[in-house]
């Protein structure tokens, strides 16, 4: 008696339901940008659909300097990770953490999408703080980037005893801010402090902006990764 074989493997499920089943928020897409599949927590997090004949509609709520990163990242036909901002569908923005893994194999991405709101609100409330704690005491109060010595942060005091404010001075290096003569005065005391590793203190005539002279005590400490 002939009886057809038994099957040996069963049919494979369908690739979208093995995602949806994927905690959190998943999106598949090509290198090109065009979405394969949102998981129903993207969609109702975001408010978006995805058009299926065109793989377009899921970024709608990007915002765009996220969505053009995101495509140029796409192109690269590797796996990254990414931080991303959108417009949740209640109006508030999100800050999503991207983790996008290239399958070769099938040419596209399966990208795992993670809400760290939370936590960039709570990073952003200490900034507040420190802001806030950083301009209300007496000393005068500065960060340099020890590479191309611009400052990446100052306190009021010392943005104004210079003659510019908290924002403006941002980016601006120390002798651009001090002065020509001044940057040249302090150079040696910079470069013994990054050559030693160590903090090294001076003091120093210094011009106000309304054109009197104070004398300043300075304090210049190294920031060691």
């Amino acid at each position: 008696m002939h009886t057809d074989p038994l099957p040996l493997v069963a049919p494979l499920v369908d690739a979208s339901v093995l995602w949806q089943r994927i905690p959190g928020m998943v999106v598949v897409l090509t290198p090109e940008g065009q979405g394969l599949f949102i998981s129903q927590t993207y969609a109702e997090a975001t408010g978006t659909a995805l058009d299926p004949a065109h793989g377009s509609g899921w970024d709608a709520t990007l915002e765009p300097a996220s969505r053009d990163a995101l495509h140029a990242a796409l192109k690269g036909r590797s796996s990254f990770s990414q931080q991303l901002t959108l417009r949740g569908r209640d109006g508030r923005d999100l800050w999503i953490d991207c983790a996008a893994h290239w399958q070769a194999q099938v040419q596209h991405y399966i990208c795992l999408l993670h809400d760290i709101s939370a936590l960039m609100h709570s990073a952003r409330t200490q900034a507040e703080q420190l802001r806030l704690l950083a301009d209300n005491v007496p000393s005068a109060l500065a960060y340099y980037d020890a590479h191309d010595f611009r400052c990446v942060f100052a306190n009021r005091t010392y943005a104004q005893g210079f003659g510019w404010d908290e924002q403006s001075i941002i980016g601006h290096t120390f002798a651009e801010v001090i002065g020509e003569q001044a940057a040249r005065e302090i150079q040696p005391h910079v470069e013994a402090m990054l050559r030693e590793h160590r903090s090294i203190s001076y003091e120093r005539r210094a011009a106000r902006p309304d054109g009197s002279v104070q004398w300043i005590k300075v304090n210049l400490m190294p920031h060691l990764d």
